[in-house]
């Protein structure tokens, strides 16, 4: 297990939190205990190892309970300030010791390009000698991960400057409490991509060679508000598995599948929302293939509520893969739904969206007429039968032509 994360109730800021009282004199302390006895929040040292966690939503540095998770506990924090103190100094006397002569080329030396378009934005490597069968984090994993962060000056010249060691430290070492595939908006769309690939007690890195440049919405929180003037820049991000949750999710019970499917549509749903729409295909597709079978959920209201979530991510799978245009899969899980239940307005709109991408007007007007006789309001489905006419005329008048370029000369005999 790795060192624990400081928990409020553990301190006793002057009432701020309420909590039980720390002990006047802490013994085998190596760091202060902060107290605020007038109200204010308490001040953290420079340099000293923030706990940061991302299940304490909606909370940033400033707020008194914040500030208190960020605090070390007493003896459980004193092997890791050491630690930090030991790093601090190795930096101090070679800050690019760890990363020198490394070449970032994907495919080369262990360099793997996890960004989503495979655009070379976001890099990531291993240390030389991981077990190639390690076990990385299951998706919706609670995750405990060290990090720091370092920026690259001349992103044009990685090798002289990874060698030269004129790196910068822009983020001390932090110890993060994250969920794995969470899609949380606090957390940037580079650790998330990296997150599913760290084996426990292998260091990682990772390379972002325009820092920010899918997304710009994980300034609002700490300790990313340490990088928000990064964006744009190249930084390498040093990671290191201290723990994962262990999730079998084939031995995952009846109720429990249940709930685990519909976090990771709750997951799919906040990608989506941040334009990720590969990773909520990803989460909405797993969530989708673990209620496939629910004949062990015995509850008749657990198993009706199986059978919603399953048809809601699967439509949702659907609106995924027509961001993505890829129509002939969006179709095959329009229809896929319509199987099981013919009259489902939303799997017969996208399917329609899908077919007319394709130029399959008249099928195309079957679905969309269908929804219209559902919802005679739908105004989106009332123009895009218009335009599927258009389509069905244009295929019409090209099968004629083909028909009469192809038809036996009868009456030449």
């Amino acid at each position: 297990m790795g060192q624990s994360v400081c928990r409020p109730e553990s301190f006793c800021l002057a009432g701020l939190l309420g909590g039980p009282a720390a002990p006047k004199e802490p013994a085998r302390s190596s760091c202060s205990v902060y107290r605020a006895s007038d109200g204010r929040v308490p001040q953290i040292p420079e340099g000293a190892p923030l706990f940061y966690s991302s299940f304490s939503r909606g909370s940033s540095m400033e707020t008194p309970r914040a500030a208190a998770v960020a605090m070390l506990q007493f003896e459980e924090a004193a092997p890791l300030r050491s630690q930090f103190e030991e790093k601090n100094e190795e930096r101090g006397q070679n800050e690019a010791s760890a990363v020198e002569d490394i070449q970032w080329n994907a495919g080369e030396g262990g360099v793997i390009d996890i960004s989503p378009q495979e655009n070379g934005l976001v890099l990531f490597r291993e240390a030389p000698g991981a077990p190639e069968k390690a076990a990385t984090p299951s998706d919706g994993a609670k995750v405990t991960v060290d990090l720091e962060v370092f920026e690259v000056p001349d992103s044009s010249c990685l090798g002289r400057a990874f060698a030269s060691g004129s790196l910068s430290l822009r983020l001390p070492l932090q110890r993060l409490q994250l969920v794995a595939g969470n899609g949380d908006e606090s957390l940037p769309e580079e650790m998330e991509l990296a997150i599913p690939r760290l084996k426990q007690g292998v260091a990682s890195e990772v390379l972002c060679r325009r820092y920010g440049g899918m997304e710009d919405t994980h300034g609002r929180s700490a300790p990313w508000k340490v990088l928000s003037d990064c964006v744009g820049k190249t930084l390498l991000f040093k990671l290191n598995l201290v723990e994962a949750e262990d999730l079998c999710l084939a031995t995952l019970p009846a109720n429990e599948r249940l709930d685990y499917a519909k976090d990771r549509k709750e997951a799919g749903s906040r990608f989506f929302k941040r334009g990720c729409s590969e990773a909520a295909l990803e989460r909405y597709s797993l969530a989708a293939e673990l209620l496939g079978h629910i004949d062990d959920i015995k509850d008749s209201s657990q198993n009706k509520e199986a059978k919603e979530v399953r048809t809601l991510c699967e439509l949702n799978a659907a609106a995924c893969l027509l961001k993505l245009e890829n129509w002939r899969g969006a179709e095959a899980v329009c229809s896929a739904v319509l199987r099981q239940n013919p009259d489902n307005e939303k799997a017969l709109f996208r399917r329609a969206k899908a077919l007319l991408a394709q130029g399959d007007g008249p099928r195309a007007q079957v679905d969309l007429r269908k929804v219209l006789d559902a919802n005679p309001g739908n105004g989106e489905a009332r123009q895009m039968l218009q335009e599927a006419r258009r389509e069905g005329r244009g295929t019409a008048r090209e099968k004629k032509v083909y028909a009469k370029m192809l038809s036996p000369k009868t009456n030449e005999y």
